[in-house]
């Protein structure tokens, strides 16, 4: 140890090894420290093993601190194993802390192996993974203030959650000849969905074209997508409609439904309901259908 009036340099070391009837002990510790009368820096290591006859445990701390009258700034880290009748577990910690009038903030980090589960664990008001050598723009970053997590570029890779059902018909005559039908649905237009998960949202849209012609008031007054038995949405034509009626000109209209749901694991029944009306020989063409079920998963 060195020192003036105003100012101590110190170096220590302590070292201690016990056999006794309640157990083995090897401990060190050894610390340095500069301090003068405005400022303090000290390292500290301190390395214990211990048996007992309930187990035995080994640990590492190493702590730094430095004061001015500005602050106290501390760190430590601390590596420590143990086994025996309470379990078999290890620990990594590393904690800082600064105050800075009358205020304390921290940060850290620790990993633990607890009876074979792990937990990782991290304090800080901002979490940044980058990229070394890349643009500076960080890989992942998030913000506990504003709650807000940002990833610039996010892959989803856990699959899906069902077995996309798709359908695709290029022509198909829904409706030919006189008559009226009210809520008809079609028997050929009777499609399986597959729901392999019933806690994510069966997603199923139905669109294509339609033409219907015929001579005046042939009318097709709604369709409806049924799911199991039940109403599930109404088509709109050309995103205005629920109707349709033959006239002069183009009879031809873009048609649109979807829905979202919940629904058992099973096969779900997806059908088509609808009813038209015309006074002679109408008819209703389907140019083209496309059906798409799934489920998304993340």
């Amino acid at each position: 140890m060195a020192r003036t009036d105003a100012a101590l340099a110190g170096v220590t070391s302590e070292q201690t090894a016990r056999v006794g009837s309640d157990g083995v002990l090897a401990q060190r510790i050894d610390a340095v420290v500069a301090r003068t009368d405005a400022a303090l820096a000290g390292v500290s290591s301190e390395s214990s093993a211990r048996v007992t006859a309930d187990g035995a445990i080994a640990s590492r701390v190493d702590a730094v601190q430095a004061q001015t009258d500005r602050g106290t700034a501390t760190g430590r880290m601390t590596l420590q194993a143990s086994s025996g009748i309470a379990g078999v577990e290890a620990r990594f910690e590393m904690l800082l802390a600064a105050t800075v009038g009358g205020q304390t903030r921290g940060a850290g980090f620790s990993i633990d192996l607890l009876n074979g589960t792990s937990l990782v664990r991290f304090d800080a008001d901002k979490f940044v993974i980058t990229s070394p050598g890349a643009s500076g723009v960080p890989a992942f970053f998030y913000d506990a203030g504003s709650g807000t997590l940002s990833v610039p570029y996010l892959r989803l890779t856990s699959g899906q959650a069902s077995i996309p059902l798709r359908i695709d018909i290029p022509s198909y005559t829904l409706i030919a000849g006189q008559g009226s039908v009210s809520d008809q649905i079609d028997a050929n237009l009777n499609f399986n969905y597959n729901v392999t998960n019933s806690d994510f949202p069966a997603c199923i849209e139905v669109f294509g074209k339609i033409t219907i012609t015929g001579p005046q008031n042939t009318q097709l007054s709604g369709m409806q997508l049924i799911v199991d038995g039940a109403l599930a949405g109404y088509f709109r034509f050309n995103d205005l409609l629920q109707s349709i009626t033959s006239g002069a000109g183009n009879n031809t209209f873009d048609f649109r439904c979807s829905c979202i749901r919940y629904l058992p694991v099973g096969l779900r029944s997806v059908r088509i309901r609808y009813s038209y009306t015309s006074p002679g020989a109408g008819q209703v063409q389907i140019n083209e259908l496309h059906l798409a079920g799934f489920q998304p998963k993340a």
